[in-house]
């Protein structure tokens, strides 16, 4: 496989509007086997971190720092023509695509879930959508206050992911409860680097009436 994975055009009509999306987020925790595809996975990631115009992005940045760095931690048969592994999200506002570059192939869902204390939420997930922070690009000019600020654009971030899998017609839930070094291990990140969410993406296991 390519350790670049070009992602589709980002289309802007059709799914939920904004009103209903918010009505109809839960937190999902259970999920089923089907894969996503990989529409979806370019809809949630360029949600979280992708570029919408004149050099803006989804999410506001403090001072335009951009501290978030995405990443998509794929299971076995997790997405449509994705192999397991560890991808990071990019975007190239110049050329107008977007891509998941390769970080690690081969399974890591089950040691990220035992990073997370064994959350069946995670275990299930058909993939996992990780918002890292590198705080010294915000930290540098903002001082102390810019750790906050990193937080701040970290929720931002996982709100507009939640939103996307509802429209999407997938599931989400925010998952803090980790061991940070554990995470950046299953991973395979460079240190200085600090999760602050693991979003655990799937198709919603359907209630029986």
């Amino acid at each position: 496989m390519s350790a670049i994975i070009p992602l589709p055009e980002i289309g802007y009509a059709g799914g939920l509007d904004i009103k209903s999306a918010i009505h109809e987020r839960v937190s999902v925790r259970s999920f089923d086997n089907r894969p996503l595809s990989v529409v979806d996975v370019a809809n949630l990631m360029w949600s979280a971190q992708g570029y919408v115009r004149s050099g803006k992005r989804a999410v506001p940045s403090a001072g335009a720092t951009f501290p978030l760095e995405i990443f998509l931690a794929v299971a076995e048969n997790g997405v449509e023509g994705i192999e397991a592994g560890v991808y990071h999200y990019r975007h190239h506002y110049d050329k107008d695509s977007h891509s998941l570059k390769t970080r690690y192939n081969g399974p890591v869902i089950d040691e990220l879930a035992a990073a997370c204390h064994g959350q069946g939420c995670v275990e299930q997930a058909r993939a996992v959508i990780a918002v890292l922070s590198e705080d010294e690009r915000t930290t540098t000019r903002y001082k102390e206050r810019g750790v906050r600020y990193c937080h701040i654009e970290a929720g931002h971030a996982g709100q507009n992911v939640s939103l996307m899998a509802v429209s999407l017609g997938l599931g989400t839930v925010m998952v803090g409860a980790y061991r940070d070094d554990e995470v950046v291990k299953a991973l395979h990140l460079k240190e200085g680097i600090m999760p602050y969410y693991l979003i655990p993406v799937g198709h919603p296991v359907k209630k029986l009436d």
